[in-house]
């Protein structure tokens, strides 16, 4: 697996686009709105646009994917989705699904307006081309991602208010202030080789010792920023020692952060 660190974009949002490259669905607007309101800087297509956008894609640090009935009558869209879908197998990047008023089995199954578009692809590059193959792979795949289905009688605004935090978690920006601090990124290659990051199914547990002053948590808050988008949940807890000295209601208050971060109930584990 090639794990990329450098991003362009906190965000890619994928959605379907008529011939003219613009979207009707006021849905798609209204959460790039709430996406830019909270600082995340999001990519969406310009109006004039209808190619797939490879490279975007490529230079984002998490991929939003909004599936409506006409998601898949778009080559481009169909195009994104492979690219997109490959993040989901490889886990290097974080990757959402949104289902717009139609249902994951029809997606997965391609059944209704799925099954049309398909068809109507069909004609063109032929039934059992590699690209028709591969395109119904991707719609197959994304259906694996529990997503969020936003239903008719669903209010789109909560649902938006919803999306836009559980993204902030995903790609908030560092937890400290760096200003191209010297000598950071080779740190930083060191301490990537020894942690093995791209290896799965193991527990790291790291330490950073040194005197104080010389720069201990700015560069694990560093390391953090670099590595989180290789995770479903990530967190960084500041002031732990000052907190926890507090006695219990320190360390209740740290838990209650921790898991509110990661955007889990306390409850879930009790």
């Amino acid at each position: 697996m090639t794990v990329s660190f450098d991003f362009k974009y906190d965000v890619f949002l994928g959605y379907f686009t008529n011939n003219n490259g613009t979207t009707t669905n006021s849905f798609v607007n209204h959460l790039y709105g709430g996406l830019v309101s909270k600082g995340i800087n999001t990519f969406i297509k310009e109006n004039d646009e209808i190619r797939a956008c490879i490279e975007e894609i490529e230079s984002s640090r998490m991929s939003i994917v909004v599936l409506c009935e006409n998601y898949a009558s778009s080559t481009s869209c169909l195009d994104e989705l492979v690219k997109i879908t490959q993040y989901i197998d490889n886990k290097s990047r974080n990757v959402a699904a949104i289902f717009y008023k139609v249902e994951p089995s029809d997606i997965r199954k391609q059944k209704h307006s799925y099954e049309v578009a398909m068809a109507e692809h069909e004609k063109i590059y032929g039934k059992e081309s590699e690209m028709i193959k591969t395109w119904r792979n991707a719609l197959t795949r994304v259906c694996d991602l529990s997503g969020v289905h936003c239903k008719d009688d669903v209010y789109e605004s909560e649902l938006i208010e919803k999306i836009v935090k559980d993204t902030l978690t995903k790609v908030a920006p560092a937890p400290v202030q760096m200003n191209h601090i010297v000598g950071l990124d080779t740190c930083f290659e060191d301490v990537k080789s020894v942690l093995d990051i791209e290896s799965k199914d193991t527990v790291r547990v790291m330490g950073i010792y040194g005197a104080g002053g010389i720069g201990k948590t700015t560069f694990a808050a560093y390391l953090y920023d670099k590595i989180r988008h290789l995770f479903e949940a990530s967190t960084f807890l500041l002031h732990v020692r000052e907190e926890s000295n507090k006695g219990i209601k320190g360390l209740e208050d740290l838990q209650k952060k921790l898991l509110s971060q990661l955007g889990l109930a306390r409850e879930e584990f009790f």
